[in-house]
């Protein structure tokens, strides 16, 4: 866990979301679904990444909220195998969140 703290900048819940968003990532550790729980100001399309610790890009979604104020979404993780992965959300182009995630 101490090359992964010290190799991956996280960047908190508020980091670059517009003013007045927040998003909070749950359960983790994971094993089968992802949630994200987002207060939004703006609508527009969230694209989801997740990276396993080689870099490698093991998933790819999107989450394209109807309007502004709280979403939820859940994204299947089953197929991942069990370790250590880096979250990224990016909403417009810029990135909001990157988060460790442990799937078990």
């Amino acid at each position: 866990m101490a090359w992964i703290d010290g190799n991956i900048e996280e960047s908190g819940n508020n980091g670059d979301l517009e003013p007045g968003s927040e998003i909070v990532v749950y359960p983790n550790p994971a094993s089968n679904t992802l949630n994200l729980s987002i207060y939004l100001s703006s609508a527009l399309r969230l694209d989801v990444e997740m990276f396993d610790l080689a870099g490698r890009k093991v998933l790819v979604d999107f989450f394209k909220p109807g309007s502004t104020g709280y979403q939820y979404a859940s994204f299947d993780i089953s197929r991942l195998s069990a370790g250590y992965y880096v979250l990224s959300i990016s909403q417009g182009g810029r990135l909001i969140s990157r988060q460790k995630i442990i799937i078990r």
